[in-house]
């Protein structure tokens, strides 16, 4: 788990301008070629989510993204989905979320290993 919070942030206060948004990354840091879920981040009363994915290259598989959500840590949700990616792509997308967040990247066909990103902030 990665707790994550601006410098002067207060638990319990309200949201905090853009000009605190926070980085995430979920990358994996290697190829990827089987279904992994991330690390997750506690974002606390955070709640907008603004990502970007970004392949390199993808073999001959399927990768999906699935940004997923909870409220305490246990009861997971999908917050949204980024499009399938079959090779090279950059999608950016926005997301609602909870205090917690992570992301699930399920691969599959013949021959996969993705080469990808997946950065954004928190606000």
């Amino acid at each position: 788990m990665k707790k994550i919070q601006p410098t002067g942030y207060q638990p319990g206060s309200a949201e905090l301008g853009y000009q605190n948004q926070i980085p995430v990354d979920f990358s994996p840091g290697a190829t990827q070629s089987a279904t992994a879920t991330t690390d997750f981040y506690e974002v606390g009363s955070y709640s907008t989510l603004r990502l970007v994915c970004a392949v390199a290259s993808a073999g001959t598989g399927t990768l999906d993204l699935t940004v997923q959500t909870s409220g305490d840590n246990t009861n997971w949700y999908t917050a949204g989905t980024f499009a399938q990616k079959t090779g090279a792509a950059t999608e950016r997308k926005v997301f609602s979320v909870d205090r917690y967040v992570r992301v699930l990247a399920t691969i599959g066909g013949g021959s996969p290993a993705f080469v990808y990103t997946l950065k954004g902030f928190v606000v």
